[in-house]
């Protein structure tokens, strides 16, 4: 279940760009894949969810990852400096929070409050 495809992208990655929770749990949890897997562009499946706005997916992995540290450390211990732009996920949350703090305050403006107030809190967590 952790083959990839030629970028490098696995299952997890896809299952999580399309908000498909029950099987990103399946994967996960069943399966025992690795959550936080890297594709040629450095992206994981948690930048993904996060990218496709993929609200509960992310909060899945976010919370997968904080209750799961193995996982971190590994891909911590993996690192190699090979010249090309990483992703850190905490800058992604960062990012995240940002942008959508924005896009708060204009909806506020404009008196919408839509989807934007859920992805936002999913990271306040």
């Amino acid at each position: 279940m952790n083959v990839s495809d030629y970028d490098g992208r696995c299952p997890l990655h896809l299952a999580a760009a399309e908000g498909h929770l029950e099987c990103v749990r399946f994967l996960v949890d069943t399966c025992k894949v690795n959550p936080n897997p890297e594709d040629r562009w450095k992206r994981t499946p948690l930048t993904e969810a996060v990218h496709f706005e993929r609200a509960n997916v992310a909060a899945y992995l976010k919370e997968y990852m904080e209750t799961h540290p193995e996982w971190r450390e590994e891909e911590e211990e993996d690192d190699e400096d090979d010249g090309d732009e990483e992703y850190d996920d905490d800058e992604v949350y960062d990012d995240a929070i940002e942008e959508e703090g924005e896009k708060e305050e204009e909806d506020d403006e404009n008196g919408d409050e839509g989807a934007t107030v859920v992805l936002y809190n999913i990271f306040l967590v």
